[in-house]
């Protein structure tokens, strides 16, 4: 099966690499060159997913991955992907339709509601399979600037980045790239970041929240120890890794002097910003 290329995540998604995702795989494809074809991909922080699918698409040699997330909703997002992509797709065809039919029902809110009440994963199976999957993809498509449950609100209209055929044909995309390659768990797990680093043949690929803005962003964010603790993984780690982060001062604190940093600039669109500076680093041979 020829895989689709892949340009953008599942989902609108604070802080996503759509637009850096050549620069990021050139380098990801360089990293497994050098590890060998049994070498694991591992993303820890796989939010709307945009580099890990697009470089699982792009490179058919990569045969095992471990996709995380620490968000439960998004975790089981991703899991309805792999899981039950059908069941996952009526519930995207089913949520205008009811929006027209109860015109009175807010299910922006409600949802939200529920969202910010998940914890964990256990907090996830209180409700049928599938429907937290539809509730996180539903509120990050409908709020502003895609910051879901962190939005001060929905869109004016509400579906006007709702587009049920659009959704539908990236979940059927991304559960076929997902179902020909191994995953740990058999699913998108939902673990601390630093579980990640157990031992194996691997290369990685680091996101992590924002450090400036993470908390008004993601209803898991990370805080200034969190932050620390992940730049002391990396300082031993031995295999390939590339990690993004936003230019603040405590990254290049943190990894300045050890470790080959490259400043870039993107295009934004939250809280009117044109331009942004980020930040790319991988360690030094």
């Amino acid at each position: 099966m020829k895989r689709k290329g892949i340009h953008s995540g599942l989902i609108r998604y604070p802080g996503g690499k759509a637009k850096l995702l050549k620069l990021i795989n050139t380098r990801l494809q360089r990293m497994f060159s050098e590890v060998g074809m049994t070498a694991e991909f591992r993303e820890p922080f796989l939010g709307g997913g945009a580099v890990g699918l697009s470089l699982l698409a792009e490179n058919h040699a990569i045969r095992r991955a471990w996709i995380n997330d620490r968000d439960p909703a998004m975790a089981a997002l991703w899991d309805a992907v792999i899981q039950i992509p059908t069941s996952l797709r009526v519930f995207v065809e089913i949520l205008p339709e009811a929006m027209r039919l109860f015109p009175s029902s807010d299910y922006y809110q409600d949802d939200t509601e529920v969202l910010r009440s998940i914890s964990n994963t256990s907090d996830t199976r209180k409700y049928p399979p599938g429907l937290v999957a539809a509730m996180k993809l539903a509120v990050h498509q409908i709020s502003f600037s895609g910051l879901g449950t962190r939005a001060g609100g929905p869109m004016t209209n509400r579906l006007c980045r709702y587009s049920v055929e659009r959704i539908n044909a990236k979940i059927e995309t991304f559960s076929d790239i997902l179902s020909s390659v191994r995953l740990r768990h058999g699913t998108c797990t939902c673990l601390d970041f630093e579980e990640l680093f157990s031992p194996g043949d691997a290369f990685f690929y680091f996101d992590p929240p924002y450090v400036k803005a993470g908390p008004q962003l993601y209803q898991v964010a990370f805080t200034q120890a969190d932050h620390e603790r992940l730049a002391r993984l990396l300082r031993k780690e031995s295999r390939p890794w590339l990690l993004s982060y936003d230019d603040h001062p405590l990254i290049h604190r943190l990894y300045g002097g050890w470790s080959r940093i490259a400043q870039v600039e993107v295009g934004c669109s939250i809280n009117g910003c044109n331009r942004k500076k980020e930040l790319l680093i991988t360690k030094k041979s």
